[in-house]
C-alpha cells in the first residue's frame, strides 16, 4: 500500500460508521474540530462528561458502532505490530493514533519490537501510551504472536475503564484485537490493508490457523477495507458480512 495516501474528499462523511479511521485528520486540519463518528475524551470531572463507563455503556457503544451511529469514546486500544516502522500499514497505524491523541483521545498502543532494538518497553508520547513486546529472536512468529497476546491481555486487563474500543491492523493482529475486545466486553474494529495474492484475505486462507482467524474476523464489530478490491475479497473470500464492512481509504498522509 502507498505510504503517502491522502484522505478522500468525502472521508469524514464516509466515516460515520467508523470512529477510528474517521477521526484521522490530515496534517493541515489536525487542529480542527472532531470529525463525525467520534468525540474526543476529556479529563474526568470535566463539565458535561459522564462518569467512567460501565458494562451497559460498552454494550451501547458496540450497538451504535455496528449501526453506523456516532460513538463517544473515553479511550481506545491499538493492536498493531511495528509501531516504530517508518511507513506502510505500521506507519498508518502510528499516524492515526497520534492524530486521535491530538484531538484529545487517549490511546493505548500495543505493539512489537525487533529483538535487540533497545526500545523502551513502555513509552508515553503525549496521550499515546506505547507498550512494546520485544519479539524473541529464537522462536517462530506463531509462538511470538501467542506470547504477544498474553502480553497484550496483561496490559489491557487493568484498563477496562480506559479502553472502550479495540482497533487492530492486519489479519493476524486484527483477529487478536477482536479476541481481546470480546474478553473486555468492548467493540472492535479491524483494518484490512492489502489485496491480491499477498493480501489479507488470501493470507488467511493459507494460514495454518485459518479457522481461528476467520472466526475472529467475522466477529469484528466493523471491518475497514482501504479499497474496493480489499472489500470485495473480504466479502467473497473471507465471507465477512457486507453490513459490517466499511470502504475507507487511508486517512493519514505520511509524507
Amino acid at each position: 500500500m502507498s505510504a503517502g495516501s491522502r484522505p478522500a474528499p468525502d472521508e469524514a462523511r464516509a466515516a460515520r460508521g467508523l470512529p477510528l479511521a474517521g477521526s484521522t485528520p490530515s496534517p493541515a486540519d489536525a487542529g480542527g474540530p472532531a470529525p463525525d463518528g467520534v468525540a474526543a475524551a476529556r479529563p474526568p470531572g470535566h463539565p458535561g462528561v459522564e462518569p467512567p463507563s460501565r458494562r451497559g455503556r460498552s454494550r451501547d457503544a458496540a450497538r451504535d458502532l455496528a449501526a453506523g451511529a456516532q460513538v463517544h469514546l473515553r479511550g481506545v486500544a491499538f493492536v498493531a505490530g511495528g509501531f516504530d516502522a517508518p511507513g506502510g500499514m505500521e506507519g498508518q497505524a502510528r499516524g492515526l493514533a497520534e492524530a486521535l491523541a491530538r484531538r484529545g483521545l487517549p490511546v493505548t498502543f500495543l505493539t512489537t519490537a525487533p529483538p535487540g532494538a533497545g526500545l523502551p518497553r513502555r513509552e508515553l508520547r503525549g496521550l499515546v501510551e506505547v507498550f512494546r513486546f520485544p519479539v524473541p529472536a529464537a522462536v517462530d512468529w506463531r509462538t511470538s504472536l501467542a506470547a504477544f497476546e498474553l502480553f497484550a491481555w496483561g496490559v489491557l486487563a487493568g484498563r477496562r475503564e480506559r479502553v472502550e474500543l479495540v482497533y487492530g491492523v492486519h489479519h493476524e493482529t486484527g483477529a487478536l484485537a477482536v479476541q481481546l475486545a470480546r474478553a473486555l466486553g468492548r467493540p472492535s474494529v479491524v483494518k484490512l490493508a492489502c489485496a491480491g495474492e499477498q493480501g489479507d484475505a488470501f493470507a488467511v486462507c493459507r494460514h495454518p490457523e485459518r479457522r481461528r482467524l476467520l472466526r475472529a474476523l467475522r466477529r469484528a464489530t466493523r471491518v475497514v477495507a482501504i479499497s474496493s478490491q480489499v472489500a470485495a475479497e473480504a466479502e467473497a473470500v473471507l465471507g465477512l458480512d457486507p453490513a459490517r464492512l466499511l470502504r475507507l481509504p487511508n486517512g493519514v498522509d505520511l509524507r
